[in-house]
């Protein structure tokens, strides 16, 4: 199909400006041409869009989605508890969701049963609406652990070595290692009242048999890290990136800098459990988004430091390893 998108507004993710006023011309699966908008175009056999007041952009990425289950309805012991059909049914209201938004390509971050691979492929056989899911299927972390809803247990460096041959072998594209507890989630099935710190709950040994297996199938590592014990094992380990976070000092993130990995902070995630019912006053404080983002802010100075090629951007922003925060 050849598809024309007249006089729109162009965000191309190159320039620093947007450009007005473009005819985009779609042949296929690629962009055939960018040109000015020509009113007395000869239409043919295109397939015509009216642009005018919209704006074109590429497909946005979402490093870090789990489709297959939300916090919001519950623990994910209680989400494990349905079938698979009640799962998948979800999933795939999420992924549509997710695409109509923008979203053309996402980074899975794990599910339950493996079954963010079932949706991937259903989405590359045209069978569901979504993004291209880069699957992590199913994650693997320690014995009793964060990651032991929605993943595989394991203990020791020849273990997690194991577990991470295991999710490849299961259709991985992306290993995700849980390196320690889910201080963001306030439904994360413990007995009331009972809080967690984000602590470490992997050493860096450990993290290293993930590593070290990931990288010699050409498989890159996620790895969820909340306190700054953590944040520094995973980035001293090698992976590829650092998921959250949130509770790391100054220090580790110069760690993290240092190191080269990429750093995926999900500062969504504050926003949507600040909402929920039951929180505790320490949780709350957790999720208030105003001290994430001074948090944010006052560790910036740290990457700015350590990593080569840090360039301010337009708009307030600051572009480093891929990642853009409010300046």
């Amino acid at each position: 199909m050849r598809l024309l998108v007249r006089a729109v507004r162009l965000i191309d993710g190159v320039a620093a400006t947007p450009q007005l006023g473009v005819d985009v011309l779609i042949d296929g699966s690629s962009i055939g041409a960018v040109e000015p908008h020509d009113p007395e175009r000869s239409l043919g056999d295109l397939t015509v869009v009216d642009g005018a007041g919209r704006t074109l952009l590429p497909g946005l990425v979402d490093a870090h989605a789990h489709y297959t289950f939300d916090p919001t309805e519950g623990s994910l012991q209680v989400i494990g508890k349905r079938t698979d059909d009640e799962i998948l049914s979800i999933a795939r209201q999420n992924a549509e969701r997710a695409l109509r938004a923008g979203i053309t390509t996402a980074r899975g971050a794990g599910s339950i049963r493996n079954l963010e691979c079932v949706l991937r492929d259903e989405i590359a056989a045209g069978r569901t609406r979504g993004p291209r899911i880069v699957a992590a299927g199913t994650a693997v972390g320690s014995v009793r652990g964060h990651g032991s809803a929605f993943g595989l247990e394991a203990a020791g460096e020849d273990g997690l070595a194991a577990a991470a041959r295991q999710v490849i072998d299961a259709g991985a594209d992306v290993v995700k290692v849980v390196a320690s507890e889910a201080a963001m989630l306030t439904t994360t099935g413990l007995p009331p009242g009972e809080d967690v710190f984000g602590a470490p709950e992997l050493s860096e040994d450990e993290l290293r048999g993930v590593v070290s297996v990931a990288r010699a199938t050409d498989r890159r590592v996620m790895a969820h890290a909340q306190d700054s014990e953590s944040v520094r094992r995973c980035a001293t380990a090698g992976v590829t990136s650092v998921e959250h976070a949130w509770l790391a000092d100054e220090a580790a993130i110069e760690v993290v800098a240092t190191s080269g990995a990429w750093l995926v902070p999900t500062l969504v995630v504050t926003d949507v459990n600040r909402t929920l019912a039951g929180v505790t006053p320490v949780q709350r404080e957790r999720q208030d988004l105003p001290l994430i983002y001074l948090w944010t802010a006052k560790n910036i100075v740290g990457m700015k430091k350590a990593v080569s090629g840090f360039q301010q951007v337009p708009d307030g922003l600051i572009r480093l390893q891929g990642l853009a925060v409010v300046q």
